[in-house]
Order: structure tokens, then C-alpha cells, then sequence
């Protein structure tokens, strides 16, 4: 039998020489519940302190439910700290596009660095082994992903958001071995159901493909895989160190997604240009997400194929995720769906709230008014303006004459001149009044409603 005891006691003696508080991610699985048995035993030799996470998915109704109790009263039997969490898979899986399998891994994490943050954890400890391994692998491989994608579920690395670091125990041992573990040493669990549908990615590859590999090769096809996702991880540590500076000088990150700036990264040979796309799209999802569902050698070559487009080019990747050609950039972001055109009818002293955005305005004397330099407010001359007033996006063919010119232009020139993202124009809204637009918000005013000498009453419009 396998020394997994002295195995786990090593590595947390490696990462925890001084036995600071451990968080353990436990589902009340097979492997998890292995792994809360070994931790509770190396806890009572070393007087290790540790909490229990566990996520109540809300997937499989009272089954779910039961798992949690299941887990708690465990905890409670071996004296150990429980913090439970229920989530909703299915919102998000709704709201971001992705799979199930994906939403439900984001919360998962979410929470378990929550838990390490507020319990100033030194490690998460969670109970992937090398059938795990393997299958994400194979997945990754048939996704056309690179090494980053195959060198799959390292043993340790960073926690993603957090000063501590994400260990993986059970890494090395197989899940027959951990199968005859729990036998051998009264180890309880609880049967997933879910395991058995096979519409679940995962399922499928664990059903169907990974035993033919066992058959065909050897029954130590994961141990074997193992080993070359290790050697696949050194590769990993050469490319990122070679690739590291050239990050620092072509990407950087905004509220808004993860910028490629083509200026140095056109300096790059294509083999670092590709990766560097990858860097780029790894670095926008979660490190969790990206760990088992990395970018795809499709995705890569759809945003590199925005390098010689032209401005406003758009490639829809997976997950939601497009790329699009500015001026000077290509954007990597989350689409969030097209901004739906709308239109407002609205009189001066009303506030209309759309969204996330809200328009307030009033009329006041000229003597009153305190003029800013802020974009988002407007300052008309009340007496040019004729009802009725509209609020609305912009559409391609809006014209405005703006402040200081005699001459109309378009609003799309407008917003090139003003070097506006191709990523943030949908979100651009426009007021008119009787004779067209008066105001392209946060941008330029029209002439014919400036304020001048003679300007008796001004019209603030306020855009948040």
C-alpha cells in the first residue's frame, strides 16, 4: 500500500514548516474525503489548525443538500472548522455563457480564496489526483491548447488573488489508489450522481476515454501522463521566463479587459507573438478558469489575425470572449452583448435613469451657474434649444455641427478623431432637439447652442 500519509505530512512540512492555518476544500467525494482524513491525522500529530470549505452547488437539489450536512457533521466529529457557502451555478452559467462545469469551478474558487483571505490561510488544500490530471490533459489536448493547457494541475503554485499557495496532496496517487486507501481505512463518502452524466465533458472523458488509454497502454496511463505534464511544466517556467519582460512592455489591464499594445508587440518574432496572446488571454479569465480550460490554438489565432485588420475588426473567441482591433491595441474582453438602442423623451428638469446611466438636467439663470471642466456635464444656451428633447444611443449616419465648425460631421469621424475605442462607441449616446443633435455626450456640444455674450439662461445636462 502506498505511504499517502507520509507523502501528505512531507508536503505540508515543505509549504507549512510552521504549521499555520490550512484551508481544505472538501465536496464529501471519494478523494476529498480521503484527503480530510490524512489532513485530520498530520492536524493531531502537529497540532495543525484547519478549516473545511465546502460549496453547495445547488445542482442536484436534496442531494446537494445532503452532501453539506454530510460534510459538516464529519467536521464536527474530527473537532475541525467548517464554513459552508451556497451558490447559484446556473446564474452564472446564464449571465457569462459559459459551461456548467466552468461556472460552478469559478464560484467553487471564489469562495475557497475567500475562506483562505479572511482565515489568513497558508494553503488551499484540494484533492485533484492523476486520473484528474489526465483527463484534463486530454480535454486540453483536444481543444488545441498548448503547454499551458497540457501541463495540467500543478502540485503547488500561487493562489490567485492571495498570498498563499494552492497544494494538491493527492496529486501523485491515482484514483484506484485512493479507491483502496478509503477502503482499507473506513474512510466514508458520498456518490456524486451527477458523475454518471455523461453530457458532462469531464464524464464523458473519465467514462469512456480514459479507460480505453488504460487498456490500450497500461493501467498506469495517468502516472505516465502525469510525468509528462511535469516535464510539460518545466517548459511552462522556460517559456514564461523568456516571455515575462516582453509581458511587461506589450500588456497591460483595465477595467475594461487586457490590452495588446501593437507597437512593441510587433517588435516580437510570431512564434513570441502568439504566446504573448496567450498570456494575454490567459491572464483575462480567473486563474482557476484558465487552469483547466485554457486558451485554444483557435482562439490564439483569431486574435492574432486582428494584427493586420483593420480598426473596429472583431473575433468572437470562446466563452464570450471577443478581441477587437483599435487603433494602437487589440482588446481582449468579456462581451457583455450588444448595448440595445434606446431612445427618451425628456424636458428639462426630469431625470431619466437607463441602465447604468443616468441624465439629469435644469435650466438656471446665467449668473447662477458655476461653469466645470468635466466632460459629462453640458452647458447650452437654453433659448437655441426646441422641444421635443431625445436621449438615445447614436447610429451610423448622425450628424452634428460641432462647437467652433460651420460644417457638419459625421458622429462615427467624431468619435475616430477623438481616438474612442471601438470596444466603448456602442455605449455612446447622443441628445437632439427639434433640429438634430445638440450634444454628443461627454464629447462635443453643437455650435448653434453655445453659450455666448448674450445667453440669458443655460441649460446644464449632467450625463453619470
Amino acid at each position: 500500500m502506498l505511504d499517502f500519509f507520509s507523502h501528505v505530512a512531507n508536503l505540508l512540512h515543505t509549504h507549512n514548516p510552521h504549521n499555520r492555518k490550512v484551508v481544505v476544500g472538501v465536496s464529501g467525494g471519494i478523494d476529498s474525503m480521503v484527503l480530510l482524513k490524512l489532513i485530520g491525522q498530520c492536524k493531531a500529530q502537529n497540532n495543525l489548525e484547519v478549516v473545511v470549505a465546502h460549496v453547495n452547488h445547488n445542482l442536484r437539489g436534496v442531494e446537494s443538500d445532503d452532501d453539506e450536512r454530510f460534510v459538516v457533521s464529519i467536521c464536527e466529529s474530527m473537532g475541525i472548522s467548517c464554513r459552508t457557502t451556497s451558490v447559484n451555478v446556473m446564474e452564472l452559467n446564464q449571465e457569462k455563457g459559459m459551461g456548467i462545469e466552468a461556472a460552478a469551478r469559478v464560484l467553487r474558487y471564489q469562495f475557497f480564496t475567500q475562506v483562505v483571505i479572511e482565515e489568513e490561510a497558508q494553503l488551499l488544500l484540494l484533492a485533484h489526483n492523476a486520473d484528474d490530471v489526465a483527463e484534463t490533459m486530454l480535454m486540453n489536448l483536444a481543444r488545441g491548447s498548448g503547454v499551458r493547457g497540457l501541463a495540467a494541475f500543478p502540485e503547488v503554485k500561487n493562489l490567485h488573488g492571495t498570498h498563499a499557495k494552492l497544494l494538491r496532496p493527492l496529486r501523485s496517487f491515482s484514483r484506484s489508489d485512493i479507491l483502496k486507501y478509503a477502503e482499507s481505512n473506513n474512510v466514508f463518502w458520498r456518490e456524486d450522481s451527477s458523475n454518471t452524466n455523461l453530457s458532462y465533458l469531464r464524464n464523458a472523458v473519465r467514462s469512456n476515454l480514459l479507460p480505453m488509454f488504460k487498456n490500450v497502454f497500461a493501467q498506469s496511463a495517468p502516472t505516465n501522463m502525469l510525468q509528462s505534464a511535469e516535464l510539460l511544466a518545466d517548459a511552462l517556467q522556460i517559456v514564461t521566463d523568456v516571455t515575462k519582460d516582453a509581458a511587461r512592455a506589450v500588456l497591460s489591464h483595465s477595467d475594461e479587459g487586457v490590452h495588446i499594445h501593437l507597437a512593441p508587440f510587433q517588435e516580437y518574432s510570431k512564434p513570441l507573438q502568439r504566446e504573448l496572446i496567450r498570456v494575454a488571454l490567459h491572464g483575462l479569465y480567473r486563474a482557476e478558469l484558465a487552469e483547466s480550460n485554457p486558451p485554444s490554438y483557435v482562439d490564439t489565432q483569431r486574435a492574432f489575425s486582428l494584427v493586420e485588420a483593420t480598426v473596429g475588426s472583431r473575433a468572437t473567441l470562446h466563452d464570450k470572449v471577443i478581441a477587437v482591433r483599435e487603433r494602437t491595441s487589440i482588446t481582449l474582453r468579456f462581451d457583455q452583448g450588444e448595448v440595445d438602442f434606446f431612445e427618451v423623451a425628456y424636458e428639462f428638469g426630469e431625470t431619466i435613469v437607463r441602465g447604468s446611466r443616468t441624465l439629469q438636467s435644469t435650466v438656471l439663470d446665467r449668473t447662477s451657474v458655476n461653469v466645470t471642466t468635466d466632460a459629462q456635464v453640458a452647458y447650452l444656451d437654453a433659448d437655441t434649444i426646441t422641444y421635443p428633447l431625445r436621449w438615445r444611443t447614436w447610429e451610423n449616419g448622425d450628424r452634428i455641427v460641432p462647437l467652433g465648425m460651420s460644417g457638419s460631421v459625421l458622429v462615427s469621424d467624431l468619435l475616430t478623431n477623438a481616438k474612442v475605442p471601438n470596444s466603448k462607441r456602442r455605449s455612446v449616446t447622443v441628445i437632439e432637439d427639434a433640429h438634430g443633435l445638440i450634444w454628443v455626450c461627454g464629447l462635443r456640444i453643437a455650435d448653434r447652442v453655445r453659450v455666448t455674450h448674450s445667453t440669458k439662461s443655460i441649460a446644464v445636462i449632467r450625463i453619470s
